[in-house]
This record gives C-alpha cells, sequence and structure tokens, in this order.
C-alpha cells in the first residue's frame, strides 16, 4: 500500500489492504485514523510482522465502527513455529468493533485464536479455515452468530478449551442464533469441548459420567466432512435442511437420534422427535454404520430426500420400513454399498402407498436381487439400476410401475431381462440400457415390449 495512505482520514472504501513491510509499503499503522471505513476490508498478510502487539494494536480496528465484513488473510510464511507467537500477537491486536457481522480468518498459524471473539456481541457470520489453531475462544453466548464454518484445521482439536459443565452452567441459551454450521477437513477435530466428562465419586469407587449434551435451538442445516475423529458435539434435533455426512463417524448423528429423554434438556424440541423436521439427509463414506435403526427411522417423517453412499460396513436394508416410516420420501438413492444385503425383507409385500419418485441403486455388488414388493410403489417416476455385477433378474413387480417415465439399466452383465411386462409401462418416455449384453440381444428400438418407448437407447460401455 502507499505510504501517506493513513491521512485520508475522510476514507470510506478500501477493499484491500496488503502487509507486507518493505520500506516503500504503508504499514498497519497507516490504518490508525482511517475510522470512516465502512462496508469491507481485507487485510492480506505476507509477512510476518516484527513487533506485532504495537503496530495492530495502532491498526486501531476497534474504532471502527462501521466496518461490516473483516477479512484477516495469511499468505504461505512457513513453518517456523518458533516465530507463530508473532501470528498470536498479531491476531490479538487486530480486534474490530464489536458491531463487525462477518469475520473470515484464513491461513492463520498461531495456536490461540484471540481473547477478543467472545466480544464481537453482532456477528453473524464466522469462517476460518486452513488455520492451525488447536481451539477456539468461546462462542456459544454470540447472541446474534447465525453461520459457522470451520475448513481445512489440521491442528483443530475442540472447538472449545472449556469443558462442557463450564458452558453449560454459564450460559442458560447455548448459540441461540446458530443455523448453519460446516466442520470440513478437521482430521484432528476429536470433539466440541476439552472434556465432555465429569467425575463423579461414589462410596465405593470413583469413575467418569457423561454429562448431557446440550442442544443447537435453531440449527437448521449441518455438514461434517473428513473429520474421522469427531466423536462428541451438541445434538442438532431441530435441522431442517440438508445433514451431509462424509467420511466422518457417525456418533454425533447416533448421539442425536438417541436423546433417551428429550424433554430434559431445556433447549431440545419439545413437540416432536429429533431430526423429524429433517428433509435431506446423505451418509457418505459412514465406517461406523452398519444399519438404520427402525427408530432412526420412525423420526424421520419429514425426510424427502436419502443418499447412503459407500458405507462398506453396512449389512442391510429394508425398503418396507423405508416406506412405511419415510412416509415424505420422494428420492432414495443407495450406492457402492459393497456389503448391503439390499432391501433384506421378510414383508416385501407390504410396502404400501409411497410418493417415491426417484430410486437409484449403484454399485451395490453383493445384491443379487430386488424385492417384488418393488411394484407396490405408487408413484416412481424414474429408476436407476447400475453396476450390478451379480443381479440376474429383476422382480416382475416392475411391471407394476405405471407411473414411470425413465427407466436406466447399467453395467449389469449377468442380467437376461428386464421384465416380461415392459409393455404395460406405459408411462415410459425414456429407456436407456449400456453394458448390459444380453439384454442388448434382446431389445431393439421399436420392436417387441419395448415398441411403445419414444426414446430407446443402447450404450455399450
Amino acid at each position: 500500500m502507499p505510504p501517506g495512505l493513513g491521512q485520508l482520514t475522510s476514507l470510506q472504501v478500501l477493499p484491500l489492504f496488503i502487509v507486507n513491510e518493505e520500506l516503500s509499503c504503508a504499514g498497519l499503522p497507516e490504518l490508525n485514523k482511517l475510522n470512516n471505513l465502512r462496508g469491507e476490508l481485507r487485510i492480506r498478510i505476507k509477512v510476518r510482522v516484527k513487533d506485532a502487539t504495537s503496530k495492530a494494536k495502532a491498526a486501531n480496528l476497534k474504532d471502527k465502527q462501521h466496518l461490516r465484513k473483516l477479512e484477516l488473510i495469511w499468505g504461505k510464511l512457513g513453518n517456523d513455529v518458533a516465530r507463530v507467537w508473532e501470528d498470536e500477537n498479531l491476531m490479538e491486536g487486530l480486534r474490530p468493533h464489536q458491531n463487525l457481522k462477518m469475520l473470515t480468518v484464513v491461513g492463520y498459524q498461531g495456536v490461540r485464536f484471540p481473547s477478543w471473539l467472545p466480544s464481537l456481541t453482532g456477528l453473524v457470520i464466522l469462517e476460518i479455515s486452513q488455520s492451525m489453531c488447536q481451539h477456539l475462544s468461546p462462542m456459544y453466548q454470540l447472541p446474534n452468530l447465525r453461520n459457522l464454518s470451520l475448513e481445512f484445521m489440521d491442528g483443530l482439536e475442540y472447538i472449545s478449551d472449556r469443558e462442557i459443565t463450564e458452558e453449560i452452567s454459564a450460559s442458560s441459551t447455548f448459540f441461540p442464533s446458530l443455523k448453519s454450521l460446516k466442520l470440513w477437513s478437521c482430521p484432528n477435530l476429536k470433539g466440541w469441548w476439552r472434556r465432555d466428562t465429569v467425575g463423579v465419586v461414589t462410596s465405593s469407587h470413583q469413575y467418569q459420567s457423561h454429562v448431557s449434551l446440550p442442544s443447537f435451538p435453531r440449527l437448521l442445516q449441518l455438514e461434517i466432512s473428513f473429520c474421522k475423529n469427531l466423536t462428541c458435539m451438541p445434538l442438532f434435533p431441530n435441522l431442517e435442511e440438508p445433514l451431509r455426512l462424509t467420511v466422518s463417524s457417525c456418533n454425533p448423528l447416533q448421539q442425536t437420534m438417541n436423546m433417551i429423554d428429550i424433554f430434559s434438556i431445556p433447549s431440545a424440541s419439545k413437540s416432536s422427535p429429533p431430526l423429524s423436521k429433517l428433509k435431506f439427509l446423505s451418509l457418505d463414506r459412514i465406517q461406523d454404520i452398519e444399519l438404520l435403526p427402525e427408530q432412526w427411522l420412525q423420526n424421520l417423517a419429514s425426510l424427502e430426500e436419502l443418499e447412503i453412499k459407500g458405507c462398506d460396513r453396512l449389512k442391510s436394508l429394508s425398503l418396507s420400513l423405508f416406506m412405511k416410516h419415510l412416509t415424505s420420501l420422494k428420492k432414495l438413492c443407495i450406492s457402492w454399498c459393497e456389503e448391503v444385503d439390499l432391501f433384506n425383507d421378510e414383508d416385501t409385500q407390504s410396502v404400501g402407498v409411497s410418493p417415491l419418485q426417484r430410486l437409484t441403486i449403484d454399485g451395490c455388488h453383493n445384491l443379487i436381487s430386488l424385492p417384488e414388493g418393488i411394484g407396490n410403489l405408487t408413484a416412481p417416476q424414474t429408476l436407476e439400476i447400475s453396476g450390478l455385477p451379480n443381479l440376474i433378474s429383476l422382480p416382475e413387480g416392475i411391471r407394476s410401475l405405471t407411473s414411470l417415465k425413465r427407466f436406466e439399466v447399467r453395467s449389469c452383465p449377468n442380467l437376461t431381462s428386464l421384465s416380461s411386462g415392459m409393455h404395460r409401462l406405459s408411462s415410459l418416455q425414456t429407456l436407456i440400457i449400456a453394458a448390459c449384453p444380453h439384454l442388448k440381444e434382446r431389445y431393439q428400438k421399436g420392436i417387441g415390449e419395448i415398441a411403445h418407448v419414444p426414446n430407446f437407447q443402447y450404450y455399450d460401455s
């Protein structure tokens, strides 16, 4: 930045300020008197600042009450552990005004997060990424925080450095406004609190007891991705928007689903079971889940879309239970679950009325058949079957899917036929077959059972 910038005391717009400490460039103290700045300010730090504490305080961000968005971005400064304290001092001195609405921190190398975070009572959005801090400052009482995003935080071990009892006893409302939470690629994140158990002493022995977990009262959407070690966090019974778990533990979901006495938790919903308002659920490469308990399905009455992908330890799923309890389900996708005995039903004929419109089954190598009860579905418009090398035949019930408009069958090399009643699928507009050699011989456009299908395509691969 050009020297002398600090003399422009009436300046209102300064979208970018670069810190590189060259002799010909302005340093952080140039920001001292620019208290009319408003809107957005991005500070890009390209070097480690000497005498960081005094220079950061001289920037006087705490008096810039008109700033609404602040971005603090560190460049690649190396991994000199001995100088990390300089980043911490710099960060501590760059305290913004409490009116700030959005704070973004990228590349911060300090182990400690600044103590001023709890003072940002106006903060609505907090985004931290590619930073090395081991834990954050307390945020649970920030009254207006709605969006929290933590991404690529290799050093992060706990969200809070406090014990769970400290936060529960100190606050009657836990994250009172938080609506969206994203935890992405935090491989060393173990839990929300440094300690979520308390010592209990009886007359005979001492043991550790888990404290009842608090709930996010207004959290609507949650994404946890590549956080394999995260096994304990606040409960999230009121989600409505997408819940995505990717390459992570199923424990947080299990803890929420298994809220034994929901009415004993002040911040939990008192009118409905946990996750009864959830509309979208994605379980992607979750390795510690073997089944979906019927209790979970009973709770998910509002679920419209369910994706289960790459869950290698998942053993079985039940179509009849899905349709019995997931009464709002419109899309169901099961893919690359190697061990699953898909739809292993004893009662496949009692599927009942279902709003399911799209069913996708892909890459389930152990699957040898589909249940006959699939024909009891009343509203499917799209059926996609692919990557099933052991599938030999399809149930005759498929011919009852009179609402079906699109039917795709791919990479099922041992499948010899679709259904003897294909001509009954009066609504079918598109039929696509790929890499199914036996079906290639049997089905041709405009001939026989599929003569009524206007769009038929076959691909060898």
